[in-house]
């Protein structure tokens, strides 16, 4: 049984727009879809790791899958809620960042192959601010951040279940400040952010 209560939206997490992609979870992907681009924002540190993906690949001459990731990231781009950084975010990313017990979670670790980027850090300080609960697959993470800095709420789309329970705050649309945290909708700042993000993924990725 799916817990998702019908008014929340969510933070989805890089891993989750991965699985989703690749078809790993049938209740993930019947989720994603059932919860409608409205409620669903792609945080500015989830789409710069996707984004990092497709250039690593190109970068690499895996065009195969650097084209997959290209289209894939195009989709979102136009469906998805974007959300940038207001100042309030930048401030409650830097609080979360300056804590030692979170430092393996941003700074990258000896022997690690793949550089850490910090997102998860950076989407429970957006999550902190807006009152939007996160969707991911990776509750190892949140938990830890969770025990130092209360987090709304984490749901994990392959179980259908919440990790992290919500709070009753979250449970009001539209969950939270959204309008103040930079939210780019289908018009406005977001038809910008589209045009840009298609002129640089038409054709300049793959030399």
């Amino acid at each position: 049984m799916d817990e998702t209560n019908g008014e929340v939206g969510f933070l989805l997490d890089t891993n989750v727009y991965s699985d989703v992609r690749k078809g790993l979870s049938v209740k993930a992907c019947e989720w994603y879809a059932a919860l409608g681009s409205e409620r669903r924002y792609l945080a500015w540190c989830v789409l710069q790791e996707l984004l990092t993906g497709a250039f690593a690949a190109d970068a690499t001459k895996n065009l195969e899958f650097a084209l997959r990731l290209q289209a894939w990231t195009r989709f979102l781009i136009g469906t998805e809620g974007l959300v940038f950084p207001t100042v309030e975010v930048t401030v409650e990313c830097s609080r979360l960042r300056a804590e030692p017990k979170l430092k393996s979670l941003w700074m990258t670790q000896p022997k690690q192959a793949i550089p850490n980027s910090g997102a998860d850090v950076d989407l429970a300080a957006l999550s902190r601010i807006t009152g939007i609960p996160i969707a991911s697959e990776n509750i190892a993470h949140f938990k830890m951040i969770h025990a130092l800095f209360e987090i709304p709420g984490l749901y994990v789309p392959s179980t259908g279940k919440w990790a992290i329970g919500m709070r009753d705050s979250c449970t009001k649309e539209p969950c939270g400040p959204i309008s103040g945290t930079g939210v780019a909708r289908r018009t406005g700042i977001r038809g910008v952010v589209h045009r840009l993000a298609r002129m640089v993924l038409r054709g300049r990725w793959i030399r």
